[in-house]
């Protein structure tokens, strides 16, 4: 994936009815939407110099992959050059993207972002998503399970004591939560309540179906800018 310039599908084809899930926005994603175009898109007038993929870590049951991954980017507007990091996540069925989520590390901000374009009654995934420290005891044993975090990201076994360190959170409005017979999974506005403030954030939640057993692989929270 080094030297990936951002104009080809990175790893699959975007499923036009997955959900899009990046700070301050969640959205329905359009066919033929490339991963770079989608992480680059903050400011209309700058190119994508270079994208790199970093820290790649895979869970599947033979059916499904989560997949988590690092984009080191680099933008210009012409004049000055700004790199970042962007973690992803990435629930691939067929070679099909069916759940996206891409945020930046750091503090939680207080904007309300924008509201879910697709809901569906909370379910059992969406329990597990504000409660971290239940999902962390439902996070699979498997070295390729990812946790990213506002602060930071964990893979294999770091991720179960990366996950039950964060606090708990409310849902903010009705979550997109999907069940397949093989996979799961949720994506939601969230509420965390830090002293007398409240903080905006979104988060998703992937699960599958192992020898009979569902286990969280795949758990991402994002803080809305």
């Amino acid at each position: 994936m080094e030297g990936y310039d951002g104009n080809a599908p990175l790893l699959a084809t975007m499923d036009p009815a997955a959900l899009v899930l990046r700070p301050a926005v969640l959205e329905i994603a359009q066919l033929g939407a490339t991963l770079g175009h989608s992480l680059t898109r903050f400011n209309p007038r700058d190119t994508s110099e270079s994208i790199h993929v970093e820290r790649v870590s895979v869970a599947t049951n033979g059916e499904a992959m989560a997949v988590q991954f690092e984009h080191a980017i680099e933008t210009s507007d012409g004049i000055d050059t700004t790199a970042f990091t962007t973690p992803v996540t990435e629930l691939l069925v067929d070679d099909r993207v069916q759940a996206f989520a891409a945020g930046l590390v750091h503090e939680p901000g207080a904007s309300p972002g924008q509201s879910v374009p697709r809901t569906t009654e909370p379910g059992p995934l969406t329990a597990l998503l504000v409660a971290p420290e239940r999902a962390a005891a439902a996070l699979r044993d498997d070295p390729g399970v990812g946790v990213i975090t506002t602060r930071e990201r964990a893979i294999g076994p770091a991720a179960k004591a990366l996950l039950a360190s964060d606090p708990p959170m409310k849902i903010h409005d009705k979550p997109y939560e999907v069940h397949h017979r093989s996979w799961r999974f949720v994506q939601a506005h969230l509420d965390r309540e830090i002293g007398d403030k409240t903080y905006r954030l979104s988060g998703q939640l992937i699960a599958f179906l192992e020898d009979g057993k569902w286990s969280v692989v795949s758990v991402h929270y994002l803080a809305l800018l």
